[in-house]
């Protein structure tokens, strides 16, 4: 690669995409008193370089819009309405950066989908439906009914929550950095991401929506820290829909009071459509997501940063194995608290120390490290913390203790763990 080629910036990748992978499956023909008829699998394509090599990758996972209506996570374009860029382009352009992307299929409203079991709707909040009316019309279809509108945007989220689950299980396969999984959509697919990171709380690491919404109603419910809350990068065009364009100010007021990482960018003479290539701030929309992505993932080869090691901390708290595992150099070394060695029990290499950290897991099988402290000095820190747990035995353990790292760039080359020894 040329020295001066900017890593996820410059498309230098050919792309191979792979299509109609089942991430999981959708209960629809829902009836309030029986239950879904039937489920369909929920599929989508992935696109990634063909180069893309052994180093785990940023993922970008995007949902189309059409009012919740019409679409597909290949195309979306519809006769009478101005141009705009398919979620498919989107991946086939990201994936030239170097980012492996996901275009999702997900339950229309038509198909009168399950709600889910996960409602995070407040009670007596509304929509406007002028939009979903106009295409139902469209469509030969009578108006929605409030509770139709309920259901279908408790299922789209469902639906992307699931594709990020289904994203994180694969990562080895697929060769994504769980840490950096960022999603985003247009119009419908915007409102389901929006929904997805802030109401269902889907682990992700940033948001892109591209003319989409969110009820201050449902933020105000379900974002308690906001500065914790995954970055936002708000498109909306200058002449957009009435409902998306009145919503914005109410986000921007919330997301600033909340303490939220937010960006909300103007389309200038656009409406509800816009191309990737439309003219904002100068420079296009597509590089601008793209340098949004590249700030808030991480992606420029910077250092390792107290909130890294607290989204580290954090994957211990979820015995997530792969987000601990994304954190870790292909040479690391985790030097355990206990053992007959000088420096505890040593485990070297990715696949060694996977099964060293698991063992914590079997040992104490609802083991935390609560209040975690970090520092990060240079190319060294550490993390403070009071294990507690509980053996196959029964018996509970709390015991402070802290880990030595040694960073290479953001990733972690050495953890060095200790914790005291509390008297018998």
């Amino acid at each position: 690669m040329d020295a001066s080629t900017r890593p996820f910036m410059d498309k230098t990748h050919a792309v191979e995409c792979q299509t109609d992978i089942v991430y999981g499956a959708g209960g629809v023909d829902y009836d309030r008193a029986t239950g879904a008829a039937r489920y369909r699998d929920l599929t989508l394509d992935v696109y990634r370089p063909r180069d893309a090599g052994d180093q785990p990758r940023p993922a970008l996972i995007l949902a189309f819009g059409g009012a919740f209506h019409r679409g597909s996570k290949s195309e979306e374009v519809f006769a009478g309405e101005a141009a705009s860029t398919a979620m498919a382009e989107y991946c086939r352009e990201f994936a030239r950066r170097g980012y492996v992307c996901f275009s999702i299929d997900y339950r229309l409203m038509q198909e009168a989908p399950h709600p889910g079991f996960t409602p995070f709707l407040p009670e007596g909040l509304t929509y406007a439906t002028e939009r979903v009316d106009y295409v139902r019309g469209l469509l030969g279809l009578p108006p929605s009914t409030p509770q139709m509108l309920k259901d279908t945007l408790e299922s789209s989220a469902d639906d992307m929550s699931m594709a990020v689950a289904f994203v994180r299980s694969q990562a080895r396969t697929f060769g994504v950095d769980v840490t950096r999984i960022a999603i985003g959509g247009f119009s419908a697919g915007a409102v389901m991401a929006l929904n997805a990171a802030y109401a269902e709380r889907a682990p992700v690491a940033a948001v892109v929506s591209i003319s989409g919404r969110a009820a201050v109603p449902v933020l105000r419910r379900h974002v308690t820290d906001g500065p914790a809350a995954p970055p936002l990068l708000q498109f909306c065009g200058e002449n957009d829909l009435p409902d998306i364009a009145g919503a914005q100010d109410g986000m921007r007021a919330f997301m600033a009071e909340a303490g939220m990482d937010s960006r909300f960018v103007v389309v200038p003479g656009s409406g509800h459509f816009y191309r990737r290539t439309q003219a904002v701030e100068g420079t296009d929309v597509e590089t601008l997501i793209a340098t949004f992505l590249h700030d808030k993932l991480r992606l420029g080869g910077t250092a390792m940063t107290e909130a890294g090691l607290q989204a580290f901390a954090e994957a211990w708290n979820r015995h997530d194995i792969d987000g601990l595992m994304s954190f870790m150099t292909e040479d690391c070394v985790f030097n355990a608290n206990g053992g007959t060695e000088v420096y505890g029990t040593t485990f070297r290499g990715r696949d060694a120390v996977r099964r060293g950290f698991m063992k914590s897991w079997g040992d104490f099988p609802d083991a935390q490290w609560n209040h975690p402290r970090h520092a990060v000095s240079g190319n060294r820190g550490f993390s403070e913390w009071v294990f507690t747990g509980t053996d196959a035995a029964g018996k509970r353990t709390e015991v402070a203790g802290c880990d030595l790292f040694l960073f290479r760039g953001d990733k972690i080359v050495v953890k060095n763990s200790f914790r005291k020894r509390p008297a018998s």
